[in-house]
């Protein structure tokens, strides 16, 4: 017996909620997830620090070199 039983709701229901669940969680077709909050800061950091902390430590050394130069 699910959630909805203890509400007055029908099994049917509580089906359709499920699904309309799952469904939220999944990109439509075509769609992509996105960029990640690390790529993003990476992106669009000047600072060498973010770029350590976004894990790209190539790019925090190529921001350090061009701030020295």
């Amino acid at each position: 017996m699910g959630v909805g039983h203890c509400w007055g709701g029908t099994e049917d229901q509580e089906e359709e909620f499920e699904d309309a669940i799952n469904e939220e969680d999944t990109p439509g077709a075509g769609a992509t997830t996105g960029v990640s909050q690390n790529d993003l800061w990476v992106r669009n950091s000047p600072f060498a620090a973010d770029h350590v902390v976004a894990g790209s430590f190539e790019t925090a050394v190529q921001v350090g070199i061009s701030f020295q130069v």
